[in-house]
């Protein structure tokens, strides 16, 4: 009776010891208080979780919902949505010239050795062909007003231009509405031994037209020294030419001074004159 009494004492002090040095059990950390940050980010997450939710609206039965597309690849289909592949709020293109001879596809080789120096002028005979044809060339004269006749085309200003711009532009213009392609050939075959006529009235020697030499220059001091000088009473300081404008319906008009370049020697002031020019010579005031 006394050994088992003592057994059980024994067994008692030996569990008191193990419990005494084990560790307690940690203390979970307090849940966090509602209105601290960690709680505010979680309740703004749940938030936009909510929003997303209800903005995307249910599938029906046996479907699959639709993926949103990003706002960023809807962004390329407005230019294909816009009138002419355009997107709003950007400016087109401008649409090119065909009527504009340096618009023109690169020149054929044939065309690129015509001259390119000597202008033509009234009375130039020259010879027109368009190389597909294979038809001989045809001829054709440089009126008085500067134009030839293109075949398809008409009438078209040549005066004060060279072969290889005359040509440049009745291609574009052929190409236009006729040809696919248009080598165009014009050559020189016979220059008139004249440019043209200048137009001389008032206070001269011999009023009238004098012809422009086509291998010289022609200024206004030689058109008056040609037919024999001034008249008696002639206003030398105020001489005026008139000449057409671009436009062809315009005009303009120069005044020089002929005391200035006859008696004191200043030919840069002199002028060179052009076909069909109108050179007047004016009466002075008082005459003595």
């Amino acid at each position: 009776m006394r050994l088992w009494l003592i057994t059980v004492l024994l067994s008692a002090g030996y569990a008191s010891s193990v419990f005494a040095q084990t560790p307690p059990a940690p203390t979970p950390p307090p849940a966090a208080a509602p209105g601290t940050p960690d709680e505010q980010v979680l309740e703004q997450a749940r938030q936009r979780l909510r929003e997303t939710l209800q903005s995307t609206p249910p599938a029906a039965p046996g479907t699959t919902a639709p993926t949103p597309t990003p706002a960023v690849a809807q962004a390329p289909l407005a230019a294909v949505a816009a009138p002419g592949g355009v997107a709003p709020g950007t400016a087109a293109l401008p649409a090119p010239d065909p009527a504009n001879p340096a618009l023109a596809a690169e020149l054929p080789a044939a065309m690129r050795v015509l001259d390119d120096k000597q202008k033509l002028s009234s009375g130039d005979r020259v010879s027109f062909r368009v190389q597909e044809d294979r038809d001989d060339p045809k001829p054709l004269i440089v009126t008085d007003s500067g134009e030839v006749e293109i075949p398809y085309i008409g009438r078209h200003k040549a005066g004060e231009k060279t072969c290889l711009q005359v040509a440049k532009e009745v291609k574009v213009l052929l190409e236009k509405d006729y040809y696919h392609r248009a080598t165009v050939l014009i050559s020189v075959d016979a220059l008139s031994r004249t440019r043209g006529k200048v137009y001389l009235y008032g206070q001269v020697r011999a009023p009238g037209a004098i012809e422009i030499p086509a291998d010289e220059i022609l200024t206004v001091s030689k058109v008056i020294l040609r037919v024999g000088g001034f008249a008696d009473f002639a206003n030398k300081r105020k001489v005026t030419v008139t000449r057409k404008g671009g436009d062809g319906r315009s005009n303009l008009v120069f005044e020089i001074d002929l005391v200035d370049i006859l008696e004191r020697g200043k030919t840069d002031k002199d002028m060179q004159v052009l076909p069909d020019d109108m050179i007047y010579v004016p009466q002075r005031l008082v005459n003595f």
